[in-house]
Order: structure tokens, then sequence, then C-alpha cells
């Protein structure tokens, strides 16, 4: 199943309703642009995953470079209604840290509107899951959360082996 995406604004919020497969290829650039195009004019993102019935490496890794380019234009990225199968893969990629997730639209809409929330933070928790990982090299995508020379972070592709 192709990947279809529908968009609508709840106040400064827009909602991002991912339907199908968040796969390698045009699934995976259709999602990439579709953040990059919302982040032109807006910063305050929800993708709702409830219809989504398989996410791969490749995936997960436009998901984690959709909240690295919502977050360097001061922005934020939330998700709601994530499948237990999305869920498993973010908790056992440590991505969880990283990842804000909400049972419903109606929370993570309410997340943007809390005291105190701001969409304008820094993840410190990136920065650690970076850390954390060992690998060679920092990736262009979360470059801009690695604390430290030396940081290092974890390539997609190899998210899917843990």
């Amino acid at each position: 199943m192709p990947l279809t995406l529908e968009t609508r604004e709840v106040g400064r919020v827009t909602i991002v309703h991912c339907n199908g497969r968040i796969i390698a290829g045009k699934e995976s650039e259709s999602l990439r642009a579709h953040v990059a195009w919302v982040l032109r004019d807006r910063r305050s993102i929800v993708l709702h995953l409830g219809d989504v019935g398989f996410v791969d490496s490749s995936g997960l890794g436009t998901m984690v470079r959709a909240l690295t380019s919502a977050r360097q234009v001061r922005g934020d990225l939330k998700l709601c209604n994530v499948p237990d199968f999305v869920l498993k893969v973010l908790e056992m990629s440590r991505l969880t840290s990283i990842f804000e997730s909400h049972e419903s639209e109606e929370k993570a809409v309410a997340a943007f509107y809390r005291p105190g929330a701001r969409t304008t933070r820094r993840s410190r928790s990136a920065a650690a899951f970076c850390a954390s990982t060992r690998m060679p090299t920092c990736l262009p995508t979360c470059a801009s959360y690695c604390a430290a020379p030396g940081t290092t972070c974890r390539p997609a592709a190899a998210l899917a082996t843990l």
C-alpha cells in the first residue's frame, strides 16, 4: 500500500496523517518532502501514525530527519496514535527518548499549548542518543545535536539491526 499524506491545521499545529507504509523509496521521499514543505511556514507538526502498516529502517531514518529538520528551524515534531509495532522499533532503537509520543491527536496538539512548552527547545536526549552509540562518524541529519567533538550517532540503517 503506497503512503498517502493528509494535512490539516489545528490552531498553530499542523497534523500530517500518514496512511500506508513508510519505507525506502518514494514513500520515504514523499514524507521527507512533505515535512519540508510544511516547515516553510509552520513549526509545530504532529505525525499521526495510526494508519501506518509498516516502517522500515529508511522510514525510521526519514522520521528522525523530519524531527531534526523541525528542530533546526526552532520547531518540533510529535507523534500520535503510534502502532505497537512502531513503538517497539522506537524503543529498541532508543528513539523513544527523542520522539515525544501521544496516544491521541488531541493530546499531541495540547502538548504544543502547555504552559512552558516551547517549539524552540533543543533536545538533550538526542545528543545523548548520538553519544551513546559509539559509531565512527556523525550523520549530517543529527550533527546539530552532537554535543562535543568525537560525539557520534547511529545511521538509520543500523537501527534495523537492533
